[in-house]
Parts: C-alpha cells; sequence; structure tokens
C-alpha cells in the first residue's frame, strides 16, 4: 500500500476534481460501504456526508481507537468505482459519538485515484453456483460461491467440522459449478479468510480453455454489475430533466429493544448487504445462502424476523424456497423481497405465506425499514397477549 499523504502530487490516471466531487457526494447519498486504511489497518465505514471541508463516516471505532490508530498515520479513504476502486489521501479531524451514533471525520481527499489491489474484477451476480474442495487426504469440503474473478473465487462454508479442514495457505483441488455456465476442475490455494468465508487463487491460472469458459461466463455477469452501479451513480436517476436528486434519508435510529432482536437474511451477499444497511441499528443480524446447511448454525438466538430474496419467482425457485422454509420450522414474521422482474416475490411470497413483500430497490429502504419494525413490533404485542 503506498503511503499516501495529503501534500503528494496526484498521480496523472487520478479523477478531475469535479469527477473526484460527485463521486464522493452521490456515494455519500448512497451510504456506500468504504474503506478508511492505514499502511497496516483497513477500517470498514460507510460514506454518510460530505462537506466543503470533511467527509463524515459511520465508524465502529471508539473515540480512543480511533484517535490512536487514525491521528498519526497516512490514511486514505478507498471507495467502488465501477469494477475497481479508487482511493485517495485524508487526514483524522475528530470523532463524534451521541446515542448508538459513532462518527469519523477526514479532511475532503486532495485527489482520487484508481486503486485496485486485486488483479482481476470480482463478479458477485453467481446465482446458484458451487464448489467442492478436496485435500490431499482425499477428505471434501462443499458450499457455496460468493464471488468469481478470473483469477480466483471467494467461497461460503457452512460452519461445520468438515469447515476445520480448511487453512490459510493450503493448496486443493478445485471444482467449480457455476449456475447455467461451466464445471471445472483447478488447483486453487487459500489466500484469505477464515470460517465461514474463504479467498482461494487458482494456482498457475487457467489453462486456455478453462479461461474462454470462464470469461465467457463472466462477460455478462460483470456487464450487469456495470450497469448497476452506473445506475446507482447515475446522477439523473429517478429525477426529471433538469433537476438535482432528492438526497436518500439517513434511517431513524432503533430504540434499544429493537436493536437486540437481530434478524435473519436469506440471499446472495450484496442482497445480504443492502438489508444490513436498511436494518442498520440492529445487533444480530446474521446471512447466508439459502440452503438449510448453512443456515441451521445461524438460528440461536432464535431472530425476531427473517428476510428472503426471490431471484426468479419461477416455479422451481418457489418450491426451493417454499422447502428451505419448512425445513427452518421459524416462528418469526417473514418478509420476501424480489430482486428480479416487478411482481416475481408476489406468488413466492404467498406459498411462503409471508407476512409481506416488496420488490426491492434502494429507493425502499427506509418503506422496508417501517415494514420490518412493524411485523416486529405486531408479533411482540401478539406474543404479550
Amino acid at each position: 500500500m503506498p503511503l499516501w499523504r495529503s501534500e503528494d502530487a496526484p498521480p496523472s490516471q487520478a479523477l478531475s476534481p469535479e469527477e473526484a466531487k460527485e463521486l464522493l457526494s452521490r456515494a455519500a447519498e448512497l451510504r456506500e460501504h468504504v474503506l478508511l486504511a492505514t499502511p497496516y489497518l483497513s477500517f470498514p465505514c460507510r460514506l454518510i456526508d460530505v462537506g466543503p471541508q470533511a467527509v463524515h463516516l459511520s465508524t465502529s471505532l471508539s473515540r480512543d481507537a480511533a484517535k490512536r490508530t487514525l491521528e498519526s498515520q497516512p490514511l486514505r479513504v478507498r471507495l467502488p468505482w465501477k469494477l475497481s476502486m479508487v482511493a485517495g489521501p485524508v487526514t483524522f479531524k475528530e470523532h463524534r459519538q451521541w446515542d448508538r451514533r459513532r462518527e469519523v471525520l477526514v479532511g475532503f481527499p486532495s485527489w482520487l485515484a484508481p486503486d485496485d489491489q486485486r488483479k482481476h474484477p470480482r463478479c458477485f451476480l453467481v446465482g446458484k453456483s458451487f464448489f467442492t474442495l478436496t485435500r490431499e487426504d482425499l477428505q471434501q469440503v462443499r458450499g457455496h460461491i460468493e464471488s468469481v474473478s478470473i483469477g480466483g473465487v471467494g467461497i461460503y462454508v457452512p460452519p461445520s467440522e468438515s469447515a476445520q479442514l480448511l487453512q490459510l495457505g493450503m493448496t486443493l483441488e478445485l471444482g467449480l459449478r457455476l449456475e447455467q455456465g461451466t464445471e471445472f476442475k483447478v488447483k486453487a490455494r487459500i489466500v484469505n479468510g477464515e470460517t465461514p468465508r474463504f479467498g482461494l487463487a487458482f494456482v498457475d491460472g487457467l489453462s486456455k480453455a478453462q479461461a474462454a469458459r470462464l470469461e465467457g461466463w463472466l462477460g455478462p455477469s460483470l456487464q450487469e454489475t456495470l450497469r448497476r452501479w452506473g445506475a446507482r451513480h447515475s446522477p439523473t436517476e429517478g429525477t426529471e430533466a433538469g433537476t438535482s436528486p432528492e438526497p436518500l434519508e439517513h434511517p431513524p435510529l432503533l430504540k434499544a429493544s429493537q436493536a437486540r432482536l437481530g434478524a435473519l437474511i436469506i440471499g446472495s451477499h450484496l442482497f445480504a448487504e443492502e438489508v444490513m444497511e436498511a436494518l442498520e441499528g440492529m445487533e444480530q443480524m446474521r446471512f447466508g445462502p439459502p440452503a438449510l446447511a448453512a443456515l441451521k448454525p445461524l438460528l440461536e438466538p432464535a431472530p425476531a424476523l427473517a428476510v428472503i430474496q426471490v431471484v426468479k419467482g419461477d416455479l422451481e425457485e418457489r418450491y426451493r424456497l417454499r422447502t428451505l422454509w419448512q425445513g427452518l420450522n421459524l416462528s418469526c414474521p417473514l418478509i420476501v423481497l424480489g430482486t428480479g422482474a416487478p411482481g416475481c416475490a408476489q406468488e413466492a411470497s404467498q406459498e411462503l405465506r409471508a407476512a409481506g413483500s416488496l420488490h426491492w430497490s434502494q429507493g425502499r429502504f427506509r418503506f422496508f425499514r417501517r415494514m420490518a419494525l412493524g411485523l416486529i413490533q405486531r408479533a411482540r404485542n401478539d406474543e404479550e397477549e
């Protein structure tokens, strides 16, 4: 990681000041996940406001921890940009805390430049894709694929005895089965992570035939990722020509009794991140793919709310989700959120006897939050009666 400081000259590939300001402003409206990075540590934050002199970041760092780790270190902010990342040097200004919120204020970055530490862009739109890892002693570990690139994969391993078979640095045979796509085997090394999530890099790369097949599978998904990024960051999204977009409202704080309740989110990694953003402030939120073995360890303590993602809403998916929901045997309210075509969640909601359904989008965060908290409160009132 370069030891960038605010007084350093911008690199030749830096964004223009206008582009940088527009990117930061739009990221604040969307409350994007960003990283605040020192040469030794990175801290996940959420960008919540951009002023003329300071950038406001929501953080979990205490005041002492923020001053100790951020005040005397070269510091930079990293945020998503298309299929990559951009970063720029910032300086620590202050830490603020009230109620349940903590904020770090850093100076406005003097410039932003491309800063992707990965060789290849990752695709998170992987659908129902699975892996099998085989050790030298022929013991196997199976699970769900969360991201794919031409250089490796991100995987989810349900917490179990088999998950203990994986250690950083191990080289194993990796079998991939991608949704509506290719299947192949390759040597891979575990390069980062811990149970239940690991990152693996392909050893010695892929053969020409494997690379061609994987690139063909990745192409449409990466294009869709770019399209979604453009839609999220379009300055005219959801507005009439010549008008400015309305900033997203910050969701209200949860009461202490609501914050402790927790939710179980069933769906893709990106979907779960967005739902957790909408329910910000609730503790004990956990998520997993739509697989009974992966979700069983997440049922204690019992959640006060369950949220299920519906992608297609076809007969096969509805049957699979109905079987999954019956197997979980939960008594909490269920909300079905559709991420595919409008209306895909309605039939699934009826079959699952869900308490509510909604077509999922960034603009529905606040409505969904009210729905979720209302259902939780109603369920608690019924229990008390």
